[in-house]
């Protein structure tokens, strides 16, 4: 069985370890798959600087805005045509909603004209108004002809059998003919 020896570090190395630069320096040039290696050996901001024709290189003229109000005003002006075509596409939709409302409500009103068209042509209606039965009643008379007359009959038929039946109730209510309660006479009803 073999042991792998570490040597111990000395004071200087444990705290160079410590210092959080160091430490991201030697993980850069750890690194591995693929990534771009980082010069450590340079130090401070050259160590950034991109050389020309590489991917993260950009010249000073590109990185650098001297033109900050130009800037601002392209952003002002593209909050406003946002906020602009926003409420162009609100007004589009609501004129398209109120043309087909009022599609819808000429569809409507047109089928309520063909609906009262064909019930003049048909004249349902009217026939509503005329009575059932062969009666006037403004003036109270019956209609001339033969259902004028069947009515007038089946009246008085109905009358006739009224009156029999108010006449039976009578005499069997009270025989002798007297008002049980005060002994007056009934006057009797007639068949």
């Amino acid at each position: 069985m073999s042991f792998k020896n570490i040597n111990a570090r000395t004071r200087d190395e444990r705290k160079a370890v410590r210092d959080k630069e160091t430490w991201e320096k030697d993980r850069l040039k750890a690194r591995k798959e693929g990534y771009v290696r980082i010069d450590t050996s340079i130090s401070g901001s050259a160590m950034t600087v991109q050389a020309p024709g590489s991917q993260g290189f950009m010249s000073d003229a590109d990185r650098f805005h001297t033109d900050v109000a130009g800037e601002e005003k392209v952003v002002r002006e593209s909050r406003m045509a946002k906020h602009q075509m926003v409420y162009d596409n609100k007004r589009q939709n609501n004129q398209i909603r109120e043309e087909q409302r009022w599609k819808t409500m000429d569809a409507k009103a047109a089928e309520e004209r063909q609906r009262w068209d064909r019930m003049r042509e048909d004249g349902g209606k009217a026939r509503r108004n005329k009575s059932s039965c062969e009666f006037n009643l403004v003036t109270l008379k019956y209609n001339d002809g033969k259902d004028g007359d069947r009515l007038k009959k089946a009246d008085s038929e109905i009358r006739h059998r009224a009156t029999v039946r108010a006449a039976n109730l009578q005499f069997q209510n009270s025989r002798a003919g007297i008002n049980p309660i005060t002994g007056d006479p009934i006057a009797r009803i007639n068949r």
